[in-house]
């Protein structure tokens, strides 16, 4: 994982330098960008091995670098993009990870906290915003203790690895804004009832996996409002 931060650190710092003004970014940008996305993909190819045999090897490298764009299109060189780049590349390994084992391992989740709050510290000390600080905290801490509450309700229907992850995807939600703390707390359940009820019309069986769900709520809370 420690190729994921340093890779996503890096695109953002080439991101910043390559920009070309008003929010734009560069062809040569994207380039950079993407191949670096693909690298980090590879690397991470080989974490999810070590839990879950991945029998969709190059989806999963093009995932990295295509969640990456995106973010770099929508959020542009801001000093939040580091963050972003980082979890999504988490994001898109703990997803794998979790459909395949029905589990989050700590190791994932310990690294997204150890690389995704000096990232949101790093954020607020160059946007000069301590509020925004202060509501990343919050919502994640929040987030958490929502989520064990879930835990414990559901005697194990939800598993720790949910919660862990809730912290930091929590964190990041709020130093976006209440908005996506309250789109991204509520998509993931919306997203999880959809599925479920497709798959046991289809298929007899709900899915068990929610960490994918919590991945793709945060995903699109911070892809619509920013």
């Amino acid at each position: 994982m420690i190729t994921a931060l340093l890779g996503s650190i890096a695109a953002a710092v080439l991101a910043h330098s390559g920009s070309t003004g008003h929010g734009g970014v560069s062809a040569s940008t994207l380039v950079t960008v993407t191949v670096i996305g693909v690298l980090v993909g590879v690397r991470l190819l080989g974490v999810t091995a070590k839990f879950a045999p991945n029998r969709h090897r190059v989806l999963f490298v093009c995932a990295v670098p295509v969640v990456w764009i995106g973010a770099l299109l929508r959020e542009g060189a801001t000093a939040v993009l580091p963050v972003w780049l980082f979890l999504s590349a988490v994001g898109v390994t703990v997803a794998v990870i979790d459909v395949r084992t029905k589990r989050i391992p700590k190791v994932i989740t310990r690294w997204a906290y150890l690389g995704g709050v000096p990232l949101v510290v790093a954020a607020g000390l160059i946007e000069h915003d301590p509020v925004a600080l202060r509501r990343a905290a919050l919502a994640g801490v929040v987030f958490f203790l929502g989520y064990l509450a879930l835990a414990a309700a559901t005697h194990g229907g939800m598993g720790m690895g949910d919660v862990r992850l809730a912290g930091v995807l929590g964190m990041v939600l709020g130093y976006a804004g209440w908005r996506q703390v309250y789109l991204g707390a509520l998509t993931p359940f919306l997203l999880a009832f959809v599925v479920a009820v497709l798959l046991y019309r289809w298929r007899g069986h709900r899915a068990a996996a929610f960490g994918p769900y919590m991945v793709a709520g945060c995903a699109v809370s911070l892809g619509w409002l920013g």
